[in-house]
């Protein structure tokens, strides 16, 4: 099994988490190498957030493509949580609290 997560691997490179240049870059190997690894025999988890439901019905459609058994797995965290995630991933990239993590902290 392979897991591949784009915050990781960029945090791991010394690049911004919020470089979306670069982060969509990195994705778009790691789908590649996703479908490699697929095309294999081999399980591959993507850990890309996917936030749209139009990224994950691509994702879905391009391993569906190649035969292969898709899951998707949500993974629900609480509110205050997600915050706390946001404020650490801005603190790790050298950045104030975001936007997102600001608004944050006046809703919880």
């Amino acid at each position: 099994m392979v897991r591949l997560c784009p915050d990781e691997w960029m945090a791991a490179l010394g690049i911004d988490l919020f470089d979306e240049r670069a982060r969509d870059r990195l994705e778009g190997r790691l789908w590649e190498h996703a479908r490699e690894l697929l095309r294999l025999g081999r399980t591959v988890i993507l850990e890309f957030g996917f936030w749209a439901r139009c990224e994950r019905d691509e994702k879905r459609a391009g391993a569906r493509a190649l035969g292969v058994w898709v899951e998707l797995h949500c993974l629900a965290a609480p509110a205050d949580e997600l915050c706390r995630r946001l404020e650490a991933a801005a603190g790790r990239a050298g950045r104030g609290p975001s936007r997102s993590a600001a608004s944050c902290s006046r809703s919880t």
